[in-house]
């Protein structure tokens, strides 16, 4: 792994696995929740650079209909401001997720810082 996928790798584990929302066995069974760890996140993120080495440019808007806690929303963060050069806010200005479930939402916001 190269520098810049190791910086985003330590900046998006600032945040423990799955911490900071109680995810009880019965919450699960009810909302279908799956949490991605983030060695796999990464290496999903480096396969979609490989295919298209502009699908996280300035300006290419990232959606995630499903974002939890933005266990794939902060690694794109950081790929924008670190690989791309952009302004925090200006990497935010790109990135959407949508989630169902409240405390994801709070939780996934304060990762991102926005």
């Amino acid at each position: 792994m190269n520098d810049i996928w190791t910086k985003i790798t330590e900046l998006t584990n600032q945040h423990g696995y799955m911490s900071g929302v109680d995810r009880e066995t019965e919450r699960v069974k009810q909302t279908g929740e799956v949490y991605t760890p983030t060695e796999l996140v990464i290496e999903i993120m480096q396969k979609m650079v490989t295919e298209d080495p502009d699908v996280f440019a300035p300006g290419k808007t990232v959606i995630d209909p499903a974002c939890g806690d933005g266990q794939f929303l902060v690694p794109v963060k950081w790929y924008k401001v670190l690989n791309h050069g952009m302004a925090e806010q200006d990497a935010l200005n790109d990135i959407y997720g949508v989630d169902i479930m409240e405390d994801n939402v709070e939780v996934c916001r304060r990762r991102l810082g926005g």
